[in-house]
């Protein structure tokens, strides 16, 4: 099982380690993602965010430098109140 602690990319790359725990020289997509052109393109990550498209998605595990897999279609929160509301008023309280 590799890492990137010794995997060195060139840049613009950057190391990503995938699903299997294998280390990969990748070009995260600098351009943003296309706002999906249909509703209902929206995944839940393992990570509980929800990514407008699967594109987003990619994106977000290039830039984190471990693959985040899908945990369902759909928003994280369908049904339940947005769990980033309390996040947020905690680390406000963390800063006072």
């Amino acid at each position: 099982m590799e890492s990137c602690a010794h995997v060195v990319c060139q840049r613009p790359q950057s190391c990503v380690v995938d699903q299997t725990g294998s280390a990969h020289c990748v070009m995260c997509r600098a351009a943003p993602c296309p706002a999906p052109s249909s509703p209902g393109q929206e995944l839940c990550g393992n990570n509980n965010v929800t990514y407008m498209s699967s594109c987003h998605l990619r994106q977000a595990t290039c830039f984190l430098g471990r693959s985040i897999g899908v945990r369902h279609p759909g928003s994280c929160a369908a049904g339940t109140p947005e769990p980033a509301d309390v996040e947020s008023e905690e680390e406000e309280e963390n800063f006072v």
